[in-house]
């Protein structure tokens, strides 16, 4: 009679890890998470910027992606796009007097940004206005 050795004898099915949906799942919540909280920071860049504009002391407008889309969208609203030119600053306009002013717009939740995140320009921009930067909390000057 032979032992029964479960190593030896597999079933027809075959079994997920749970880990690896789970990690996906995670993944996916964190992203939305992410996004969720860079458009309530935008918005409220954008909510600064109007208050400098109704006050009459700059005028302060997002730039668009230089992008085009190469295809139509898909059903969950999706499309595929390629760059047309260089990334520019986030926000781009002039303060009253005449000085122009453009800056990027990066949220965190942590207390610092790593710097794989930023691209080469956007490092050797902060690394050289870091003395004047404005604090964490504001958002337009």
């Amino acid at each position: 009679m032979t032992k029964y050795d479960p190593r030896k004898t597999r079933r027809a099915t075959t079994t997920r890890r749970p880990t690896q949906p789970k990690k996906h799942m995670m993944a996916q919540i964190r992203g939305k998470q992410a996004r969720v909280a860079g458009g309530y920071f935008e918005a409220m860049i954008s909510g600064s910027c109007d208050y400098y504009l109704d006050r009459g002391l700059a005028k302060i407008e997002k730039t668009p992606e230089p992008m085009k889309p190469l295809g139509a969208k898909n059903r969950k609203g999706q499309f595929l796009a390629c760059y047309t030119k260089q990334a520019q600053p986030d926000y781009g306009g002039t303060l009253k007097g005449g000085r122009s002013i453009y800056f990027e717009a990066k949220h965190t939740d942590d207390e610092r940004i790593e710097q794989r995140r930023l691209t080469k320009s956007s490092r050797t921009t902060s690394n050289t206005t870091t003395s004047s930067a404005p604090s964490p909390s504001s958002s337009c000057p």
